[in-house]
């Protein structure tokens, strides 16, 4: 208990220093890129790094999320299961690895450091015979490896993110770990669940497509599922109580990357929503949450700039999220 009071002590300490809608609208009215990365530097985002473009903001929000990472490494227990925020990025490079490995390419530029295990451990294991990375994952990649079939980047991408999902829900299965923390990847299966289910009506694709991109575990059954391939707008009736809700009779037109933006966003609010209980680990969830939600509207925003992206059209879109 000492360890997540302390916890949220610095969480509530810091969480007014967030960008709330009000000041992201100033940054969206910038003149230029430029003067809105001047804004964020001035207000010491990225801990006082200097770039040697304006253009590089990337690397300014990347050493703002080594900030909030570090924040939340060393101050949220890890008993609180904190730490399967990191297995995503983790089981992110797994899958980059594989592609390369099938792929004999190179996309060690895709890879992501804010994982468990250092990227050159994974690099090294993912190669090997025998990967010796966890019980969840070796099997699979083994598998992947001895199969005399193509292995194309969509089996990567299915295999890996269920023994991902299974690696999660074994530890968030012990007592100790956060409720937040459970709700939100249970929810999580079933957001991802919601997005899969779109992605495959967009392309046409038949419930036979669909089933092996189901993830068990969340509230769903796959029956829930099928029969929308037979009648689009029952759809409706999977969304309803969902943060898709409102999306129900536009859900097939708007992009899949502004449907993993609402996910993000849902999720976050979940947990936000109890932030202020300081005898639970709401506060400090909360906050790191909210801060890496933050750093990618940011980020959707200094690209839009860049591209000379209609501010009306970026304003609406941050609208969406944060109301």
């Amino acid at each position: 208990m000492k360890d997540i009071l302390f916890s949220n002590a610095v969480a509530v300490s810091r969480m007014d220093k967030l960008l709330n809608a009000e000041r992201l609208y100033r940054i969206i009215e910038s003149s230029d890129l430029e003067s809105a990365v001047k804004i964020l530097l001035e207000n010491n985002y990225g801990g006082g790094i200097v770039l040697d473009s304006y253009s590089d903001f990337e690397k300014l929000l990347q050493e703002e999320t080594n900030i909030i990472d570090a924040y939340a490494k060393e101050n949220i227990p890890n008993k609180t299961g904190i730490e399967c925020f990191f297995l995503l990025s983790d089981y992110h490079n797994i899958k980059v690895l594989l592609k390369s490995y099938f792929e004999k390419k190179d996309f060690d530029h895709l890879l992501d450091e804010r994982g468990i295990y250092p990227v050159a451990e994974l690099k090294e294991k993912v190669f090997l015979d025998k990967p010796s990375i966890n019980s969840f994952v070796d099997d699979v990649i083994m598998k992947l490896k001895e199969s005399h079939e193509e292995v194309f980047a969509r089996d990567i991408d299915v295999k890996i993110d269920k023994a991902m999902l299974e690696d999660i829900k074994f530890r968030i299965s012990k007592s100790s770990t956060s409720k937040y923390i459970k709700d939100y990847f249970n929810l999580f299966i079933d957001y991802s669940n919601i997005i899969n289910l779109v992605r495959v009506i967009k392309i046409k694709e038949s419930f036979s497509y669909f089933k092996p991109l189901f993830i068990d575990g969340g509230k769903y059954d796959i029956k829930d599922f099928e029969y929308v391939f037979d009648d689009n707008t029952k759809i409706k009736n999977v969304l309803s109580e969902t943060g898709f809700e409102e999306y129900k009779d536009i859900i097939f037109e708007t992009p899949i990357e502004e449907l993993e933006r609402i996910k993000e966003y849902m999720l976050m609010k979940n947990i936000s929503r109890d932030k202020n209980d300081l005898l639970t680990a709401a506060p400090s969830l909360a906050f790191y949450l909210e801060k890496i939600n933050e750093i990618n509207v940011l980020r959707y925003i200094l690209i839009c700039l860049k591209n000379g992206v209609n501010k009306e059209q970026i304003r609406a879109r941050i609208t969406r999220l944060y109301n």
